[in-house]
């Protein structure tokens, strides 16, 4: 009878009920007495079996999916997807948790309730609030912090548990309360009518055994099949195999409920350990950067630095995390700062001074916004580096360079014809004036000149004193 799995429950649950009536019908044929009877029991069962088991299996569904929603809202958060993407999960899981307190108020209000279903039904209250307050937080605060939102998420899988148990111990219930109206019908129609007993019996027995294989065979066995595969994945058991997808009924659309929770938890655990990875990498490169590296917020003030800025700025991480960079003394690299928080980069080179130490150094500095979950600037980041050193050497190289032209210009000026006197070697400078060799080499070069006498011209000057030096 594998047809079967493709029937709605709701129909199955009605093929019991379809056998009592005929039943019914046959005793009406010998005994009109035992109809009234057999009728009240078996509208108590029509009840159960048709108003009841319908709505809760529904509720077990809705239960399904708005823990489906609440992962989904999670998973989809994680992997960064644009907000309008997200929105229709959100709704949905909103419309399906008021959906679902709506039900619990409808059971709790409306339907005639004994003492044992009243207690059981007080006992879901507790669960599916917190169930409900859970899942809205997680999927609120996952927007925001996705990893506490994971973790709440993960949280609201106890009270959903809760719920499912009681959820179960209530269908349980309801499947005796059947299966007693049935016997009870039985016996009133063995007592007001002995002649149809052995009718009665073995239509009854037919009945029953039909309503125990359709509720265990075709109901409760796959729910309470289901059930534990769902414990096993609110374990966290990703390896499970989930039957009944190819079924087209209720069960198959809890099936494929499941199949897409283990999937999206799956695809998060994936998430998570390459977001583990990379944290651990951009962590591995802010801690051993030779550049120092700051995080601010949208108020400019300082979340996070690495131990190179420390020294950098000769101050250490404690100071410079949580200062305001607003309060600078040295206000010169602040645009740059400002331009991040504006979704653009920054740059700025040239000489600061620091606020929190005595640094003094030339830095360049480089600046990009940081982005949050909903593509918006919630802060930026910079990149430092310390110049002070090729500044210096780049100084250095000027004032050499600076030198050398002069140099190579005061070259330059005694180049070229030179007019000299053949006679007394004095030398003609550029306003016509007649000056001595060593006045004029003076003026245009840095030489310095020391006067003395050379042999030749201590013999013809002086040749008395020439012939003592001999």
């Amino acid at each position: 009878m594998s047809y079967l799995q493709n029937v709605p429950i709701g129909i199955k649950a009605l093929v019991p009920l379809a056998i009592l009536i005929v039943a019914l019908v046959l005793a009406c044929t010998l005994a009109i007495v035992g109809l009234g009877q057999q009728h009240a029991a078996l509208a108590e069962a029509n009840q159960i079996a048709v108003e009841r088991m319908p709505h809760l299996d529904a509720l077990v569904w809705l239960c399904e999916r708005v823990q489906s929603d609440v992962f989904q809202v999670s998973v989809l958060t994680l992997m960064g997807l644009p907000a309008e993407m997200i929105e229709p999960v959100q709704t949905s899981l909103e419309e399906n948790l008021s959906e679902l307190e709506i039900s619990y108020g409808e059971i709790a209000l409306r339907w005639s309730l004994d003492d044992a279903e009243r207690e059981l039904v007080r006992q879901m209250e507790g669960p599916l609030r917190d169930f409900a307050h859970q899942a809205r937080q997680a999927a609120a605060t996952v927007t925001t912090e996705p990893s506490l939102g994971a973790v709440m998420v993960r949280s609201s899988t106890v009270s959903f548990a809760a719920y499912r148990d009681v959820l179960e111990k209530l269908l349980t219930y309801e499947r005796q309360q059947v299966n007693e109206a049935q016997q009870t019908a039985q016996e009133e129609v063995t007592v007001v009518l002995a002649a149809l007993i052995g009718l009665a019996v073995l239509v009854a027995s037919s009945g029953v055994a039909v309503s125990v294989w359709v509720s265990s065979r075709m109901i409760s066995r796959p729910i309470l099949a289901m059930t534990g595969l769902m414990g096993r994945l609110a374990d966290g058991d990703l390896s499970i195999q989930v039957p009944m997808l190819d079924h087209r009924d209720e069960l198959g659309a809890i099936a494929q409920a499941v199949e897409v929770f283990r999937r999206n938890a799956v695809e998060k655990e994936r998430l998570d350990e390459q977001l583990r990875q990379s944290e651990q990498h951009y962590r591995l490169l802010f801690s051993h950067s030779p550049a120092g590296i700051l995080h601010y917020d949208h108020e400019l003030v300082v979340t996070d630095c690495n131990e190179r800025l420390a020294e950098i700025m000769q101050t250490t991480r404690e100071q410079a995390t949580g200062f305001g960079l607003r309060r600078l003394l040295d206000l010169r690299p602040l645009n740059a700062l400002e331009q991040a928080l504006d979704g653009q980069e920054g740059h700025y080179e040239g000489p600061y001074e620091a606020t929190t130490g005595p640094a003094r150094v030339w830095v360049s500095l480089h600046t990009a916004p940081l982005y949050d979950e909903l593509s918006q600037v919630s802060g930026g980041i910079g990149l430092v580096e310390d110049i002070t050193a090729r500044h210096d050497a780049e100084v250095d190289r000027e004032r050499l360079i600076e030198e050398l032209q002069k140099s190579l210009s005061q070259v330059k000026q005694l180049s070229g014809i030179i007019p000299i006197c053949a006679s007394c070697k004095k030398i003609r400078n550029d306003t016509g004036y007649w000056e001595q060799v060593d006045e004029y080499l003076r003026s245009h070069s840095e030489a310095e000149f020391s006067h003395s006498i050379c042999p030749d011209c201590m013999r013809k000057l002086y040749p008395d004193m020439a012939d003592d030096l001999e």
